[in-house]
């Protein structure tokens, strides 16, 4: 409805009606105001042309307007906002902080989705992804050119925000750009991945809109995730991206042919050990599992869901037993994540068919909606697997969730269950575990519960009652689960007695009528429950009573203690809340009872049972005063009758201390009921106020601290689920259970203050406070003498007062200092109201002197700090509490700030327990929904508005600086935390004042100490997480004036201060962000904000030529400051008195001002040139990385075409083959490295087109492709005349021999031996001087590579390394003649330096060739390549050098990926006769270099590669297994007794060991191809299978410990490759023929890889049912084996067939166990027949024994059956016997823990039998 606001509210806050102050209209004009004032001043700030702090300010108060009064403006003026943001983020080189504070803003605008659809706005995506390319793939933050910090998810929630307003049009835009860096081995194909998945629109309305959106995308990017098998980094940017597609267009793609595709990677990101084979191979990403639980989810719906549901069921059956809490391992968390998310998303979907009302995206075709069986299905798969993790270790967070989720699907199915685990978990004593984790599962699922499934409520009274025992002093955790139940469950019962409805509702059914009867228990248990709570307490203050007296005062409480205050209070409160009004009287008679008969010393359990008292008390005030409040003061009064005395004593008597207490506490509540006994509690204050004891007065001051509060506040009371207006008469109580509430009908009855107590509260504090002010006043005029601790009484006793009534006093804001701003921005906010609402607190105020007594206070404290700080500076007690009076007078509620912190944490843990995950509205429970509204009440309360700067704030902020830098260190704690705080909370420009006092305490100057050096230096360090500080404060200005005072600041040698420097400097260099120096805002944005508020260009022409003034002053100012704050540093530097710290100091601030767009000043860069020379290796280092960023600032342009495919190949396009198909098609031979054509002369090299990025041409071309124009058009590189101020001053020193060979030899020295590291900083150094300045200075290098190419130590050798790689990298632009020249010298040079390397810098040597060869053209550097390619072919001494040379050579043609296929052949070639080497070493580096010249031998996206140039796997295969066949025959026994290194001997003898070599590199490179190949599933491995069975390592005796190890990591890498369905019988007929191989280690082993290849491809195998029944007679028919290690070993693997449900356990195989088992047995001398009746009577026993151990953790029904079946043979002759035996043995082992409930499944005569089969005889028997 249109109020009168004039338009209709986006989305305004629902809990602003409920507030008490507000009629609806005074809140609507406020917001109004607000609005209109934000949304002004945001265009103002634009127009002028103020980012900073303009734009960032108002931004912050539009924050701010959404919290206070949520999205309530209108949909035009949202879409304008949204607009004007967006064009502000599209300002090209915008600076970051304003970047983060608009992408904030936007998020909330956008977040809300469903209230703009994209009628409404349209939004451009290329703005963004400049954004995102800037911040994530940024070129200049590596080279130290620009600073921020990381914006990856801030970035990723706004474009996911944002990508639904992309019209679905762009997608081909978006395939073009980024299409092209999809190749499968660069780094590009991560980025291109991301952006993929971050940008692609998904959200389609109609055919054309599909046809233009996903369709163009979906069937080729799903074939590129299918073909890829090796879970490299970017496949979880395709899985999000087909989650999202799914889920925004369920039911208009078919997902079927993926379903299995996606199950079998989730199950391998799970990492799950399977059978023998424990190793799993490292997986470099899996799934993210909140995006495959969406896929799946989404999936369901039409045709698929049984597909998807049976592949779910199968899923969580097969791993049903890692869900166990005895098999906790790393694989837990993940199977729990995965689980929550699934729930999560189901629940989301069950919201989306039917419940969500408001959103504009595609409907759900009726076809694709989850139905009611399909929810009920859903549930019962996950049940199981939930329950039974419901005891493991990280169960108690994500179990509960997931069981509330179930129950609120189907309460019928999770309730039953729940409740009886509970029961059990109870009765047990000795599993405090089951009890909390059963307790907590409970309270999350009880709402569902109670509401859905109405039997839920009968459990409830008897579950109250059994869980009383869990309060237990002895185990807080348990009695806080416990306690947590309790309160959820009175927060949804109220405990009303409701036995005497029964008669009155005449229409209960039976249930009900028992449960009305049920409730009459309810006062019997709130009288035991608080029993319990009385023993808690009796607790508390035993552990307490060891503390003496003394420490009382000061005493900080334990976090134990905290927990248990914390959690009686609630408990209490809540309780009683919802008691009955007669069962509450009965409770508070209790309390009454138990305060005056107890009394405790402790001071935690005295303010615990004060607390818990006021608590109860405050539930109805009208029947607890009268009881409570005149005993206590008579009590108290009598005792101070009885012994006048006792003011003057240092110690409260022990029973006043303990009624004051009481009593104090009693005045937080009740504000009406207090005024009747105000006289009486004024007595009592009167009397504590003058005694001598602290403890005394200070609860004298409390009582009337906590009246005041009572007085002034708004508070309810009312935090009952059923309203006090309920009357038993008309409705049942008992159909409240469980009620929620909506928002918007709660009436909650508030306390709000009516003139006789505002009126009452200021004569308290005109009664109370003045005459201790005046007494102040006296000792400020010397005309009374107050000692310390008088002093300090009188300061507590103005402070208690005062805190409670620091809201009331008016807050003077005539008195105004001025802030002089820089730009013409108003930055004036607008007014909260609360108090000021009430017309009666005006009528109030008005009346005397009312008005100034906030100044009033203010002067006289100031005066008295004065004078303490002239006279006596020692009394820092005093000063501190003088400083939180003057919080109390600037209104910086520090500590209401955090109160409301954590309140408001503490509730939204609360909803998100309370939560009902499938409405997801905003109905709860009436509690929860009240106390949301005092949290807005409390922000409201936290909203002071700080437009004005008082003299008052800035004189308290004057005096706090003063004392940030005093003597005394709790003095300058203190002080500096309230200032930090003021800072953030006072008007922008204060900060101006405030700098120079700053500065002047790092001064030089005679009267200084070095703790007012600290404090200086803590004034510029800041609170510790903020990042606004002044150290670093992001303003041109005050740096300028910061950096150098702290440089300047007096040189001190205390530890604690050259601490305090290296923190600042720290937090400098972390919190740096660049800052801008020219800001140029857009004509698009102007006219923006122009939209925004309906004005024309001419009606502010004015404002706007100001603003470009203003524009040109603030960048003109801000160069300005840059140069002088840059020349001020390095007048510094130079000056002589710096201590090498203070050096490294500046040198890094000078780092952090390199930047992109303006250049350094020549001074700076003759200062860095020549620190590269410097004895301090700090300052050395810092500089090589600044020179580097230098370089790349000095960088020359090169010029840049574009050019078409066609122009680049100089071939008309065939489009048959272009650009179909990933890798080598004929469209991109032309980039290829041909051997036979390289430009070796100048002529071809100057006409080659070179293309650098590996990633072109290898998925796709570009439209156009960046090529480099022909070297004449080039920036010249003969560079003696041409250079700037600045490179001369380079070139100057570079061309200096004896400045190069001081330099080469620091680059060799060795740092810290054995850490040192190749240094990518010294290789951007020189990159960019030999790029900058071509040749030049290879002369004066060229003898010093030489000769350290010869050098052996390390140090030398790496440093030659780097230099090499930098000249090589920096020659890329160089002309033919220049090049030819410098590879005739380096070539050589190389040899050398290859063959010196050492095991230590071959890592170095490896990297220093990436780096050569990596982003390079290889025709560009043909000579590199070839050296690199013929060097491993000569000869030499030694295997490491032979080692090395290939390792460098893979480390360079690594870089080069498909661009090389001649060159892998020939390497292929050159190693192939190598492979039976007899070095170790060598041998496994072939095989590492085996796996990169294979690694481009892949089917991408399902089809064959057009033309294959690359080696391809089946041909070398073919050549090497002839190699291998010696060890097939069967003279060749198995691996225990082979050795490779036994050359002596026959002839036959040496070439077997020949062979085992050559299998050993074999095996080494299955191994290294499996982590590095996207498609570690080859057909020609099936090849050496049966050699690997039969080399397999059965036992250990005298085995060869490498050949060992090889053969069981290739072994567990082929079994978990993931095969193609198509190659799966290939597979399986491996298996068959091994199976039946002679040898019966081959036999053997091959059952451990059926286990493990099954389990990794466990959908697959089991869609294809001959497949399953091959594999099925295989286990059967080894199973009878004559060999015991293999029927032993089949055993194992159909235990785990039977367990992944594989084969299953149906009455053919009983029945064939029992039928074997039955076989007869002949008692004659044994035959061969004999041998194999046994053998097939043992089978029998397996199948049953594999049976019986496929279910560890569980008994099912069949199970006692076969255990008997079992028990009947254990008299059989070995090896039956004992295989029995072992299995029964099994059985116990994992049985033992659930043994209670496992054994109802047996009769007592199973029983009996197990036992003595179990329980081994008696030794004594």
């Amino acid at each position: 409805e249109e109020r009168n606001l004039g338009f209709v509210p986006q989305r305004e806050n629902v809990y602003n009606d409920h507030l008490p102050y507000a009629n609806q209209h005074d809140l609507d004009t406020e917001s109004n105001t607000a609005f209109k004032v934000v949304k002004t001043n945001l265009v103002n700030a634009v127009l002028l042309r103020d980012l900073r702090p303009g734009v960032t300010y108002w931004t912050n108060k539009l924050t701010r307007y959404i919290r206070l009064y949520g999205l309530k403006f209108s949909k035009e003026d949202h879409i304008l906002l949204v607009k004007l943001f967006y064009e502000i983020l599209s300002i090209p080189e915008l600076e970051f902080i304003v970047v983060d504070h608009v992408c904030s803003i936007l998020k909330k605008l956008l977040k809300k989705r469903e209230l703009l659809d994209r009628n409404d706005l349209v939004l451009e995506w290329r703005p963004l992804h400049r954004i995102c390319e800037k911040y994530l793939f940024s070129k200049m933050e590596p080279m130290g050119l620009e600073w921020f910090s990381v914006m990856d998810g801030k970035l990723r929630g706004l474009v996911r925000c944002c990508r639904s307003y992309f019209p679905p049009n762009v997608t081909q835009e978006m395939l073009e750009e980024w299409r092209p860096l999809l190749c499968l081995f660069d780094v590009t194909m991560g980025k291109a991945s991301q952006f993929l998945d971050w940008f692609l629109p998904t959200l389609t309305f109609t055919e054309e809109e599909r046809k233009v959106s996903w369709m163009l995308w979906k069937d080729e990017f799903l074939s590129l995730f299918k073909s890829v098998r090796n879970g490299p980094m970017w496949e979880q940017h395709y899985v999000k991206l087909f989650a999202r597609l799914a889920h925004n267009n369920i039911g208009y793609i078919d997902w079927g042919p993926y379903v299995e595709v996606l199950f079998t990677r989730l199950l391998r990101t799970f990492q799950l050990p399977v059978g023998k084979l424990q190793h799993t191979t490292a997986l470099s990403s899996g799934l993210p599992f909140e995006a495959a639980a969406s896929w799946i989810i989404s999936m369901m719906g039409g045709e698929n869901t049984k597909k998807v549901l049976q592949n779910l069921k199968l899923l969580f059956d097969c791993t049903e037993t890692y869900f166990h809490p005895s098999n906790y391992g790393k694989w837990s968390p993940n199977l729990l994540n995965f689980m929550f998310s699934l729930a999560v998303k189901f629940a989301n979907r069950i919201h989306r068919e039917r419940y969500k009302t408001k959103f504009w995206e595609p409907k759900i075709p009726e076809s694709h909606l989850i139905t009611d069986d399909i929810i009920t299905e859903f549930v019962m798969i996950l049940k199981p697997v939930t329950l039974m993790s419901l005891y493991s270790k990280l169960a108690s967070i994500s179990s509960p969730r997931i069981l509330q989720i179930l129950a609120y699907l189907r309460p019928e199915l999770i309730m039953p269950s729940l409740v009886e685990k509970t029961y059990v978990a109870l009765n047990t004593l000795t599993e405090p575990h089951q009890v909390r984790a059963c307790l907590s599962a409970l309270s999350f699922s009880l709402q569902p519960g109670i509401k859905g499934y109405p039997e839920c409520r009968q459990h409830v009274i008897p579950l109250l009652f059994q869980c009383l025992p869990g309060l237990d002093p002895n185990d807080l955790p348990k009695s806080a689960v416990t306690f947590q139940f309790i309160h959820t469950v009175m927060t949804l019962v109220p405990a009303i007695d409701c036995s005497s409805s029964v008669d009155r509702f005449p229409s209960l059914t039976e249930e009900e009528r028992e449960l009305c009867y049920a409730t009459a228990q309810f006062e019997d248990f709130l009288l035991q429950f608080f029993d319990r709570c009385f023993i808690l307490l009796e607790a508390l203050s035993q552990d307490n009573e060891h503390q003496s007296q003394l420490q009382d005062g000061d005493h900080k409480s334990t976090e134990v203690e905290n927990v248990s205050e914390m959690l009686l209070v609630t408990a209490t409160s809540i309780v009683l809340q919802q008691a009955s009004k007669e069962i509450y009287t009965l409770c508070l008679k209790k309390f009454f009872q138990f305060s005056t008969t107890h009394l405790y010393e402790g001071k935690t359990a005295r303010s615990s049972t004060s607390t818990m008292i006021a608590a109860a008390a405050k539930v109805h005030p009208e029947i607890s005063f009268p009881i409570f409040i005149p005993h206590f003061v008579s009590e108290i009064m009598k005792s101070f009758e009885d012994n006048p005395e006792s003011i003057k004593d240092e110690k409260v008597d022990k029973q006043v201390l303990w009624d004051l207490t009481i009593l104090s506490e009693l005045c937080r509540c009740g504000a009406v009921k207090l005024l009747e006994y105000r006289q009486q509690l004024y007595e009592v204050a009167r009397m504590c106020l003058s005694m001598k004891s602290r403890q005394g007065y200070l609860l004298g001051a409390k009582i009337l601290n906590l009246s005041i509060c009572a007085w002034v506040s708004f508070h309810t009371n009312d935090r009952r689920n059923v309203g006090y207006d309920h009357d038993p008469e008309k409705s049942l109580v008992l159909r409240e259970w469980g009620a929620t509430s909506d928002p918007s009908n709660i009436a909650i009855k508030w306390h709000v203050p009516s003139e006789e107590e505002l009126e009452a509260a200021f004569s308290c504090v005109e009664e109370f406070l003045l005459p201790q002010l005046e007494e102040l006043q006296k000792f400020n005029l010397d005309q009374a003498e107050l000692d310390k601790d008088e002093l300090l009484g009188k300061l507590e006793i103005i402070k208690d007062i005062f805190s409670g009534s620091s809201y009331l006093m008016p807050i003077d804001t005539k008195d105004v200092v001025d802030v002089q701003p820089d730009s013409q921005v108003s930055f004036k906010s607008w007014k909260v109201m609360t108090l000021e609402a009430l017309p009666a607190y005006h009528v109030v105020v008005n009346r005397g002197d009312r008005q100034n007594l906030r100044h009033r206070i203010f002067t006289t404290v100031r005066e008295t700090l004065l004078k303490i700080r002239q006279s006596r500076e020692d009394d820092v007690k005093s000063i501190c509490m003088i400083i939180n009076i003057y919080s109390l007078c600037a209104v910086m509620h520090e500590l209401p700030k955090a109160t409301f912190d954590h309140q408001w944490k503490a509730f939204v843990a609360y909803k998100a327990m309370i939560r009902d995950p499938l409405r997801q509205d905003k109905k709860r429970s009436r509690i929860s929904l009240i106390d949301r509204v005092s949290l807005q009440h409390m922000m409201r309360l936290l909203a002071v508005e700080r437009a004005v700067y008082t003299r008052m704030d800035h004189q308290i902020m004057m005096d706090l600086l003063n004392l940030s830098v005093s003597h005394y260190m709790k003095v300058r704690v203190n002080a500096q935390g309230l200032f930090f705080h003021g800072l953030l909370l006072l008007p922008t420009f204060t900060y101006k004042h405030y700098l120079q006092p700053i500065l002047s305490a790092l001064e030089n100057t005679p009267q200084h100490n070095h703790q007012q050096l600290k404090g200086g230096l803590y004034l510029l360090l800041g609170k510790s997480k903020s990042q606004q500080f002044f150290g670093c404060f992001q303003r041109w200005d005050v740096m300028e004036k910061v950096w150098p005072a702290l440089i300047s600041a007096p040189h001190s040698e205390k530890p604690s201060i050259t601490k305090m420097y290296i923190k600042l400097a720290t937090k400098i260099q972390a919190s740096f962000k660049t800052i801008a120096i020219e800001s140029k805002m857009t004509e698009s944005c102007t006219q923006a904000a122009l939209n925004v508020m309906k004005w024309t260009s001419s009606d502010v022409a004015e404002v706007v030529a100001e603003g470009e003034e203003y524009e040109k002053k603030m960048n003109a100012m801000n160069l300005q400051l840059y140069n002088s704050l840059v020349n001020k540093l390095i007048e510094m530097f130079h000056s002589s008195e710096l201590t090498w710290k203070y050096m490294e100091l500046v040198t890094g601030m000078l780092s952090l001002m390199l930047r992109y767009d303006v250049h350094l000043p020549l001074e700076g860069v003759d200062l860095f040139v020549k620190l590269l020379v410097d004895d301090s290796l700090a300052l050395r280092d810092l500089s090589i990385a600044c020179v580097a960023s230098l370089m790349k600032q000095m960088k020359r342009e090169h010029k840049v075409r574009k050019m078409t495919w066609e122009e680049i190949s100089g071939v008309v396009r065939d489009s048959e083959s272009f650009g179909k198909v990933p890798g080598d098609r004929p469209d991109n031979l032309c980039v290829q490295y041909n051997i036979d054509d390289l430009p070796d002369t100048k002529e071809k090299f100057e006409k080659l087109n070179f293309i650098d990025k590996t990633h072109w041409g290898y998925y796709c071309w570009p439209t156009k492709v960046k090529i480099y124009a022909p070297f004449n058009e080039q920036p010249s590189l003969d560079r003696t005349d041409n250079m700037s101020a600045s490179e001369q001053a380079v070139y100057n020193k570079f061309t200096d021999q004896s400045f190069v060979e001081k330099f080469v030899n620091f680059l060799c020295l060795e740092n810290e031996k054995g850490k040192d590291k190749f240094d990518p900083k010294r290789v951007d150094l020189f990159r960019g001087l030999f790029r900058n300045f071509g040749d030049s200075f290879l002369p004066l290098f060229k003898t010093h590579i030489q000769r350290l190419a010869l050098e052996k130590r390390e140090s030398y050798n790496r440093c030659c390394a780097e230099i090499v790689a930098g000249i090589v990298m920096g020659s890329k632009h160089w002309d033919f003649m220049r090049l030819e020249k410098m590879w005739m010298w380096l070539i050589p040079a190389l040899r050398d330096a290859v063959a010196n390397i050492s095991p230590e810098t071959m890592r170095d040597w490896d990297k220093a060739f990436a780096n050569m060869v990596q982003n390079r053209d290889p025709r560009r550097i043909h000579w590199l390549i070839d050296f690199l390619v013929s060097e491993p072919a000569q000869a030499s001494t030694s295997a490491l050098v032979e080692s090395s040379k290939l390792y460098v050579l893979q480390g360079g043609i690594h870089q080069q990926e498909w661009r090389v296929p001649q060159l892998l052949q020939k390497i292929l070639s050159m190693v192939e006769p190598m492979i039976g080497h007899p070095y170790k070493s060598l041998r496994n580096r072939i095989g590492s270099v085996l796996a990169s010249v294979f690694l481009f031998d892949l089917e991408v996206s399902g089809e064959k590669q057009l033309v294959s140039r690359t080696p391809s796997v089946s041909d070398f295969m073919d050549r090497i297994l002839p190699r291998l066949d010696i060890l097939l025959s069967e003279e060749t026994p198995p691996l225990s007794n082979v050795s490779s290194e036994s050359s002596a001997g026959s002839f036959s003898d040496s070439v077997k060991s020949e062979a085992v070599r050559v299998f050993k590199t074999v095996m080494k490179w299955v191994v290294s191809a499996q982590r590095s190949t996207l498609q570690p599933f080859k057909t020609p491995l099936l090849k050496l299978l049966p050699l690997i069975c039969k080399m397999y390592p059965v036992d250990r005796q005298g085995v060869d410990e490498e050949l060992h190890r090889n053969i069981l990591m290739s072994m567990s890498c082929i079994a978990q490759c993931i095969v193609p369905p198509e190659h799966l019988d290939l597979i399986t007929s491996s298996i068959e023929m091994i199976s039946t191989s002679k040898s019966w280690h081959a036999r053997h082993s091959i059952l451990p890889y059926i286990q493990v290849f099954v389990y990794n491809n466990l959908f697959e195998v089991t869609k294809n049912e001959s497949c399953v029944k091959r594999i099925r007679d295989v286990v059967l028919h080894l199973l009878e084996d004559e060999r015991l290690e293999v029927s032993k070993m089949s055993l194992v693997t159909l235990s785990g067939l039977l367990q992944c449900r594989v084969i299953q356990m149906d009455d053919e195989l009983l029945s064939l166990a029992f039928k074997k088992c039955k076989t007869k047995l002949q008692k004659k001398s044994p035959t061969t027949d004999s041998q194999k009746s046994i053998l097939r009577r043992h089978a029998g026993v397996l199948i049953l024994s594999a049976c019986v151990l496929s279910s560890p953790y569980t008994v099912p029904d069949w199970m006692p059956r076969l255990v008997m079946k079992l028990a009947d043979h254990l008299h059989d002759p070995q090896p039956i016997q004992g295989s029995i035996k072992s299995t029964l043995s099994d059985f116990r082992r994992t049985h033992h823990d659930n043994w209670h409930d496992d054994k109802q499944k047996f009769t007592s005569d199973e029983l009996a039998i197990l036992t003595d089969l179990l329980v081994s005889p008696s030794y004594y028997a």
